[in-house]
C-alpha cells in the first residue's frame, strides 16, 4: 500500500475552500466549545444556588430542638398544674377575697345550639349540661345573671352541641342522652 502524502503549505500561502466546506469546519470548532460551555454555565448556576442557601450551623439545629422539646415539657408542666388547679377548685365564690359563701363561682352561657356552659372565675374549668358530672355545679346557687345568645333551629341539634367535644366524648354524651330519653 501506497502511503499518501499529505500536502505541506507555506504560511503565507492562499488555499480555497468551498463554502459548504467553511461551514462544515467552523461548525466543528464551535460544537467543542459549546459543550465545554454548557458545562461551565451549568457549574456556575449550580454555584450561585449553593450560594443563595443560608449556612446551617448543627450546633444551632441542634440548640432549637432542644428549646422545642424544653417548650413541649413546660407545655405540659403548664396543662398538668391547670388540671390540677382545676381538680383542686371549690368553684365557689369566696376564694378570690369575696364574699366568703357557697355561691358557684361559675359563668353560665346558653349558646345558640342550646348547650349551656359555665366558666369558673378562678380556675377556667368549662363545665356543659350535656355532661351528667358536671349536672351538681349547675345545681349550686349562682350569683350571676347567665348569658344568652341568639336561638337558632338544627335539623340536628345534638350534633350542633356536640361538635365542639372530641369523637370519644361526643359518643358517650349521644349514648346517655339517648339512655335518660328512653
Amino acid at each position: 500500500m501506497a502511503k499518501t502524502q499529505e500536502p505541506t503549505l507555506a504560511e503565507d500561502q492562499q488555499i480555497s475552500l468551498t463554502l459548504e466546506q467553511l461551514q462544515s469546519l467552523i461548525s466543528e470548532a464551535t460544537k467543542e466549545q459549546q459543550k465545554d460551555s454548557d458545562s461551565k454555565f451549568s457549574e456556575l448556576i449550580s454555584a450561585l444556588i449553593e450560594t443563595r442557601k443560608p449556612y446551617v450551623d448543627p450546633g444551632q439545629e441542634l440548640n432549637k430542638e432542644v428549646m422545642r422539646q424544653s417548650e413541649r415539657q413546660q407545655q405540659a408542666a403548664i396543662d398538668r398544674n391547670r388540671k390540677w388547679a382545676q381538680d383542686s377548685c371549690l368553684h365557689v365564690k369566696g376564694l378570690g377575697g369575696q364574699e366568703p359563701g357557697s355561691a358557684s363561682a361559675f359563668w353560665i352561657h346558653r349558646s345558640d345550639t342550646g348547650e349551656t356552659i359555665g366558666v369558673c372565675s378562678f380556675c377556667q374549668r368549662v363545665i356543659s349540661s350535656l355532661n351528667p358530672d358536671d349536672q351538681r355545679f349547675f345545681a349550686m346557687k349562682g350569683s350571676n345573671v347567665p348569658s344568652q345568645a341568639g336561638q337558632r333551629a338544627f335539623l340536628d341539634p345534638i350534633k350542633a352541641m356536640t361538635a365542639r367535644f372530641s369523637e370519644e366524648e361526643r359518643k358517650k354524651i349521644i349514648e346517655r342522652l339517648h339512655f335518660s330519653a328512653s
